[in-house]
């Protein structure tokens, strides 16, 4: 903080009339007690936030491009940039004193034409080249000829620039203006591309996704004369449904005819699209929360492309099936075979290692993973405790510690009273090399313990010079990824139950506790082999994927019993008790990340499944938001209303 900040507060404090108390308020309060004793104190805290390192999302910012406007300087500046370029002379290039060269073995992007940069770039992207000098010189010369190259090397340039992963905002930016001028200009492929460009590099402009949409329904339409280009000719690519429908979600545009041709196109080329291509049509239309609509023939023939498929089209399609505003009885083929093949190949993954709970983590005493279990936490003072002075520690060295004393004359009297016993030499103990070793080893203990004391845990803190475990960043980016793959499944898993429990006339709200629909045996097998899997890779759950996990434990624990298809004895459940303990535990490390409806949604989930946590219940009182208090006292005051409608019941049986 300045001295001037500091001076003006004194000032404002010095004004007040005599005799009134000068309370200091925000940064200087805080400056006063400390910055480090607050960085202590959360540190030290058991609920302290931890990101998820090495997520394998994209975590980009999005760039909003607005609408083109007029402007009435631009003309000037470029008579003023044209005016010193004719001063320079034509074969200046001043650009070149201050870049580095192109790359060797490649031209030099800066000093080629238009139809010359588009087959360079075309042909860096077919050999994977990767330069980031050199794409952005790709870019900086699309910006100078941007005027004179066509559409559709426009989304040659951008495709080659998606697969270099090069970002260039101001390129889309001014890019986009051309692109709307020549959007009836692009083919249904080259429309992908680029929709796919501006979603890949979280760029939105909503003049560019109105035209592109437009553009879609004249392609796609029943009016279009270009709505039978899927049955041959260079445009007959099926997976550009799918990249731009992907598109359309990643940058959340809703275009009802848009969304509307997409459908009736997906659904006539299902034939040749394959399950992954509609795994990714499917959850587009469910992000964007849209109903697609089809017959029970295409559902049939998505069945029928299920098995085989990879885990990553399997589970978000069994997490948007759902979602789209089928009703169940249509789903039922495409239900049971999503379901039979991520079963299978969740029996084909390994179990990751289970993560460390809190109490392990600090030290403290924690509950088992069984049911009901009670901590046994062991009472710490809340300060430390007084050390002792050296004297009264082990002795270390006889000569400087203990000088010899004065004989002392026995006499018969002293001798009978009892006043005088048989010293005992120090020196009798060991040699003087014994006790210096003995010394040594008492400062070296002594200096191992000198530590801060933690006030939350109660006990001195961990050594930091603890040795850095293993870490492999490949690893992590493939545990957080398997999580996020097996939540999805349980998240449809609880989806279709819900759905079910609608379909039923039932309130969702209450269908917990007590259960109102049971699982049905083959989803009730696919919990019980997520669960082992889940809880190896629980990091990589999000705070909405968790609560989904919690709720679909608790009514696979309510279910009771399965009875196997070939078998007529029913099979016993697992104990989901460690799992539940696990997502609970993750859900307060990350919660700061739940709303309100998650967090009720957790807890109720929790409370029926009957596992009690005693980190969520001091989460609870402490951590969660205030607008989740109602809910809270009405669980608390539910078995108060219980015990009184009992007593009266009791009083007007004996009346």
């Amino acid at each position: 903080f300045g001295s001037s900040h500091l001076g003006a507060s004194a000032g404002s404090c010095l004004s007040k009339r005599p005799g009134a108390a000068c309370q200091l308020h925000g940064p200087v309060a805080l400056a006063m007690v400390g910055r480090e004793t607050y960085r202590a104190i959360y540190l030290s805290s058991p609920f302290q936030f931890k990101t998820v390192l090495h997520s394998f999302s994209r975590l980009l910012p999005r760039f909003f491009i607005q609408q083109w406007q007029k402007d009435p300087y631009a003309v000037h500046r470029h008579k003023y940039r044209a005016r010193k370029e004719r001063k320079r002379g034509r074969w200046c290039f001043p650009e070149l004193e201050y870049t580095p060269p192109g790359t060797k073995g490649w031209p030099d992007p800066r000093l080629m034409g238009p139809s010359a940069l588009v087959q360079v770039a075309s042909q860096a992207q077919a050999e994977g080249f990767q330069s980031q000098t050199f794409w952005h010189q790709v870019a900086e010369r699309t910006r100078v000829h941007r005027d004179v190259i066509q559409a559709g090397d426009l989304a040659v340039i951008l495709d080659a620039l998606v697969s270099a992963d090069y970002r260039h905002p101001d390129l889309l930016r001014i890019l986009s203006r051309e692109i709307i001028d020549d959007a009836d200009k692009l083919s249904f492929v080259e429309l992908a591309v680029v929709a796919n460009a501006y979603a890949h590099f979280n760029c939105f402009s909503e003049g560019l996704m109105v035209a592109l949409a437009q553009r879609t329904v004249d392609l796609l339409g029943p009016q279009s004369a270009d709505a039978s280009g899927f049955d041959g000719g260079p445009d007959s690519d099926p997976r550009s449904l799918a990249v731009l429908a992907k598109a359309f979600a990643a940058l959340n545009y809703k275009g009802p005819e848009a969304l509307r041709a997409l459908n009736e196109a997906t659904v006539e080329q299902a034939s040749r699209l394959s399950f992954a291509d509609l795994s990714e049509v499917l959850v587009a239309f469910a992000e964007l929360r849209e109903p697609f609509l089809a017959p029970e023939s295409f559902w049939s023939l998505a069945a029928t492309k299920v098995p085989g498929s990879r885990m990553a089209s399997l589970c978000p399609a069994l997490r948007a099936a759902p979602q789209l505003g089928v009703a169940s009885a249509t789903l039922s083929e495409i239900r049971a075979a999503l379901v039979a093949e991520v079963t299978g190949g969740l029996r084909d993954t390994p179990a990751g290692i289970e993560p460390t709970p809190f109490g392990t983590a600090l030290g403290l005493d924690v509950p088992g993973p069984g049911l009901g279990g009670s901590p046994s936490l062991q009472s710490f003072p809340a300060f430390a405790v007084t050390p002792l002075p050296d004297i009264f520690s082990k002795p270390g060295s006889a000569e400087a510690e203990f000088a010899p004393a004065e004989p002392v004359q026995a006499t018969k009297e002293l001798v009978d009273q009892g006043e005088i016993v048989e010293w005992e030499d120090v020196l009798s103990r060991g040699t003087q090399e014994e006790l210096e070793k003995e010394k040594q080893e008492m400062d070296e203990q002594k200096r191992a313990n000198l530590r801060w004391y933690n006030a939350v845990s109660r006990r001195p803190f961990r050594n930091v010079l603890s040795p850095y475990a293993d870490f492999d960043a490949s690893a992590t980016f493939a545990r957080n990824r398997r999580g996020a793959l097996v939540a999805d499944a349980l998240c449809g898993v609880g989806g279709l139950w819900r759905m079910a429990v609608k379909e039923a006339g039932k309130d969702v709200k209450s269908a917990l506790k007590p259960l109102v629909l049971p699982l049905s045996p083959a989803e009730a097998e696919l919990v019980d082999a997520a669960a082992p899997v889940l809880r190896g890779a629980i990091h990589g759950l999000t705070a909405v994927q968790l609560s989904a996990c919690a709720e679909v434990i608790a009514v696979r624990t309510l279910s009771g019993p399965m009875t196997v298809e070939g078998s007529t004895e029913p099979v016993d459940i697992p104990d989901h008790s460690a799992t539940m303990r696990c997502i609970l535990q993750e859900a307060v490390r990350k919660h700061v990340n739940f709303s309100v409806h998650d967090l009720r949604r957790l807890v109720k989930a929790a409370s029926a499944c009957g596992v009690k946590d005693m980190w969520l219940k001091r989460a609870q009182e402490r951590r969660f938001p205030k607008s989740t208090a109602p809910s809270r006292r009405s669980e608390s005051a539910q078995p108060v209303e219980e015990a009184d409608g009992a007593k009266e019941t009791a009083q007007v049986s004996a009346n």
